[in-house]
């Protein structure tokens, strides 16, 4: 039952059993690593993983995300200190319930200053939806951010008029798209041409545009030729746990 994951959720949170798994952002031109993703992943008490897919919605449910929101970035700087095999920029995840949680915004502010020397190599992502339906709290979160060091991006973007309005408001360090946009882009017109013309917006703003969800060659090949600055998804690798 939800009350049930609830409690499992809790526990795991409170127990510390997080672990991050690191995955890929590719450049579309040269391959290169343009940054990781930290992805956090819960275990239950038995030792089982409780998957994104369920500790994400129960705990927006009950209210829980801030406190595991605030534990990932911990774990993240951990992270940036002992694992040296990390790319100059890692990023994480902040949901829009932390976003709103006073508590969890003062908490990010002592973690981001107990780091100050790690900050700048640390990108906070927040969703599209967070960043049209929040704007002026997302913005001052940006500027917290920013003033602390650290730097801020937009993920899963879809393009709406609210949406492309915070983009100029905020300029982003990168947006990344909707992976709903690339399930369909080689078959459907209409979706090219909305990447195009975003890249055409972002591009004077010097923002990189990446592709999430991509899983294969013929869908790279298309981006490219849209303009597209990166992407991630299987095609650029699985999440993988850190090591150590």
């Amino acid at each position: 039952s939800g009350r049930q994951l609830k409690t499992e959720i809790q526990s795991a949170i409170d127990g510390d059993r997080i672990s991050l798994l690191a995955q890929k952002v590719v450049s579309i031109s040269d391959h290169e690593v343009l940054h990781v993703e930290l992805l956090s992943s819960l275990t239950g008490a038995g030792g089982d993983e409780i998957p994104a897919r369920i500790f994400v919605p129960i705990g927006s449910q009950y209210g829980l995300l801030a406190a595991l929101d605030i534990k990932v970035i911990e774990r993240a700087f951990a992270a940036l200190e002992g694992v040296h095999t990390l790319p100059w920029t890692v990023s994480v995840n902040v949901s829009m319930q932390s976003i709103g949680d006073d508590g969890f915004r003062a908490a990010l502010l002592d973690v981001l200053g107990r780091n100050h020397h790690l900050a700048w190599r640390l990108v906070v992502e927040i969703t599209g939806l967070a960043a049209s339906r929040l704007p002026e709290l997302v913005k001052a979160f940006a500027s917290d951010l920013r003033r602390m060091g650290a730097h801020i991006a937009i993920d899963n973007f879809d393009v709406n008029k609210d949406a492309m309005a915070i983009v100029h408001e905020l300029l982003p360090t990168y947006v990344k798209l909707s992976p709903s946009f690339i399930k369909e882009i080689t078959a459907r017109e209409d979706l090219r041409f909305i990447v195009a013309a975003l890249v055409r917006m972002l591009q004077p703003l010097n923002i990189p545009l990446i592709a999430q969800g991509v899983e294969d060659q013929s869908a790279i090949l298309i981006l490219a030729g849209l303009g597209v600055d990166g992407y991630q998804g299987y095609a650029a690798g699985r999440p993988e746990p850190l090591p150590g």
